[in-house]
C-alpha cells in the first residue's frame, strides 16, 4: 500500500509537474517503498480523482493481461504493469487536466466576485522570495487590534489557496486583507 500512496505523494511533492514527478519516481525507486512518518499525503479531491482514474486505467490493463494463456507471461506483464503505475497516474492527470482547470477557474472567479462585494476593503499583498508568511503574520497581528483584518491562516499563497481562504473567511466586518502572494503566479 505504501507503494501506491508514495507514488501519489511524490506527485504532490512535485507540485503536479508531471515531468518532474516521473523523473523523481524513476530515479528514486526506494522512496516508493518507505513508510514516511514525518510527511504524509494530503487527500484532496484532486488526488482522490487522480488515484481513482489511475487505478481504473491500471485495472483495465491488468484485466486485459489475464486473457493471455501463459502464466509466466501473465506474471511478467503484471510486474511490468506495476512498474508502469506512475505512467497510469500521469495519464490520469492528463485526462483530468481540463476538469481541474475548469474547477480552479470557477473557484478563482467566485472569489473575485466575492471581493467585489467589498469596495472599501484595502488589500495588502506580500510578495518576495523569503519571509512572506512571517511578514503576513506580523502585519496582520499589528493591524488586527485597531482595524478588523482578514489574514488567511497557514501558507496558502497560490491563486486557488487564496481564493479558498477568501471564500471561507472574508466578511463585511473586515476592513483590511493581508494576503501572501506566491512567486510564480500572476
Amino acid at each position: 500500500m505504501y507503494f501506491i500512496t508514495n507514488i501519489l505523494f511524490a506527485l504532490q511533492l512535485e507540485g503536479y509537474h508531471l515531468g518532474d514527478f516521473l523523473v523523481f519516481v524513476y530515479t528514486h525507486p526506494t522512496f516508493l517503498f518507505l513508510k514516511n512518518s514525518r510527511q504524509q499525503i494530503t487527500w484532496t479531491a484532486k488526488i482522490k480523482g487522480i488515484a481513482l482514474l489511475g487505478g481504473l486505467l491500471w485495472l483495465v490493463a491488468l484485466a486485459s493481461i489475464f486473457s493471455l494463456s501463459s502464466p509466466l507471461y501473465i506474471m511478467g506483464m503484471f510486474l511490468l504493469l506495476c512498474l508502469a503505475l506512475p505512467l497510469f497516474i500521469t495519464l490520469s492527470c492528463l485526462l483530468l487536466a481540463p476538469v481541474d482547470t475548469f474547477l480552479k477557474r470557477r473557484i478563482v472567479s467566485r472569489a473575485k466576485r466575492h471581493l467585489e462585494q467589498f469596495p472599501d476593503l484595502t488589500v495588502v499583498g506580500i510578495a518576495g522570495s523569503y519571509g512572506k508568511t512571517t511578514q503576513k503574520h506580523i502585519l496582520s497581528h499589528v493591524l488586527t487590534k485597531p482595524i478588523p483584518t482578514f489574514s488567511p491562516s497557514g501558507t496558502h499563497n497560490t491563486p486557488l489557496g487564496i481564493s479558498h481562504d477568501i471564500l471561507a473567511g472574508l466578511t463585511d466586518e473586515h476592513k483590511v486583507a493581508v494576503i501572501e502572494l506566491g512567486e510564480h503566479y500572476r
